[in-house]
């Protein structure tokens, strides 16, 4: 087990790298969907532990199955070692009113600056902070009463998970277009008047004027892309949207071999539709369950 003191701890915590610091962090690590909270192992199993994890662990609407929104683990402080400092996303949740040993460890890894910062925000009980122990790192410091956080964790949830997701969504992105297929997007923008980011291993498997399917197979994973363009007249389009998917996978994702095979919906699984900005346009993201 490897130990390390306040006084490094308080140095970390002072501020996000920047500069020449930055660049002599190590990467950090983490699977996308994941989350690490640094509590105290008592106050984990009570009223304030519970809290977090419910939050962070609600099911992830659009899967066959309950999945939660991130798989969390937990660590007190006493144990938060130099491997687990380098994980993508932490939060340190440290209650202001607890003696407990591992809540007091916790307590002395934020300078009295930070704590005080916290203490003057009336609207929330944490800061965040950027690249401290690793490059690409998101940490989050909570400091308050017990029962206050609880109660605003509670509250906020689905904003923290937002901001998680968002998070997520851009490391995501860094991993898949690691490597992109230019040629395939330079000849798709100019048929199609589109400007498609394309990951390696997808292929055209249709193509059709204001269509396109790509599709990545192997004998683990089907991943399938399509999309289909059309004259915008009214915002009614958006209330049938699910509908207007169905006739487009029958329509377009037929089985090569036995054409009354197709895509469709699995009533089954509900749908679950949220408004969001789409580079800058309004959009509608539905989640269900096609096959």
């Amino acid at each position: 087990m490897i130990w390390w003191g306040p006084p490094l701890l308080i140095l970390f915590f002072l501020s996000c790298k920047g500069g020449t610091e930055k660049a002599l962090l190590p990467p950090s690590n983490g699977k996308v969907g994941s989350l690490l909270i640094v509590m105290d192992s008592v106050l984990w199993k009570k009223q304030l532990g519970r809290a977090f994890h419910q939050s962070f662990s609600k099911v992830f609407p659009g899967t066959p199955r309950a999945e939660p929104y991130f798989s969390v683990s937990s660590v007190d402080p006493r144990l938060f070692n130099r491997t687990l400092r380098r994980r993508d996303k932490i939060m340190v949740v440290c209650a202001s009113d607890s003696p407990l040993r591992g809540n007091q460890k916790g307590s002395a890894m934020l300078k009295d600056e930070i704590k005080e910062r916290i203490e003057r925000d009336s609207l929330r009980s944490y800061i965040r902070l950027r690249d401290v122990y690793a490059r690409g790192q998101l940490i989050w410091l909570w400091w308050g009463k017990e029962e206050v956080l609880a109660e605003e964790i509670n509250k906020n949830a689905e904003a923290h998970i937002r901001s998680l997701e968002i998070w997520d969504r851009k490391e995501l992105r860094k991993r898949l277009f690691v490597s992109e297929q230019k040629k395939l997007q330079e000849v798709l923008s100019k048929r199609h008047d589109i400007a498609p980011r394309i990951p390696f291993g997808y292929e055209v498997a249709k193509e059709e004027d204001q269509f396109v399917w790509l599709r990545s197979w192997s004998e683990d994973v089907d991943r399938n892309i399509f999309w289909h363009t059309e004259d915008y007249r009214n915002r009614d389009v958006f209330s049938r949207l699910p509908s207007y998917r169905d006739s487009l996978t029958s329509r377009f994702l037929v089985d090569g071999q036995k054409s009354s095979l197709y895509v469709i919906h699995q009533p089954e699984m509900p749908f679950s539709t949220q408004i969001v900005d789409f580079h800058g346009h309004y959009g509608l993201e539905i989640r269900g369950l096609w096959k």
